[in-house]
């Protein structure tokens, strides 16, 4: 319930472990980073560095102290080479003997438990 009728944000994220299910977003205004559980981001996708998100925020018990996001969507992915794996270039188009393109295209999207893989 909490977060519901708050204000939401719009901040990048500062790091997201896959393995271990939580990471921060970096407020833009400054002060401590906002925690960030997989079981609240929307949709299939798991967050990497530098994405961009929209949130809203509730605190956590028991003391309240400390405020998590909530209601986390991720609106732009970070294309980064530093942050997003590069493209395998293995599955790279290849020129057959009379110039035309051969070759696999292999599309990898990682969702929260496995990745899901694309080619044609």
């Amino acid at each position: 319930q909490c977060g519901r009728s708050g204000p939401v944000f719009k901040e990048l994220v500062k790091n997201f472990s896959r393995s271990q299910g939580h990471g921060f977003i970096k407020p833009s205004h400054g002060g401590e980073d906002i925690f960030v559980h997989i079981s609240d981001i929307d949709g299939e996708y798991v967050p990497m560095e530098g994405d961009e998100v929209t949130y809203k925020v509730c605190s956590i018990p028991p003391k309240n102290q400390k405020i998590q996001a909530v209601e986390v969507r991720i609106t732009h992915l970070n294309p980064s080479p530093s942050t997003r794996p590069g493209p395998d270039r293995s599955s790279a188009p290849r020129r057959g003997p009379a110039g035309e393109e051969t070759g696999i295209y292999l599309y990898v999207f990682w969702k929260k438990d496995r990745p899901e893989v694309f080619g044609y």
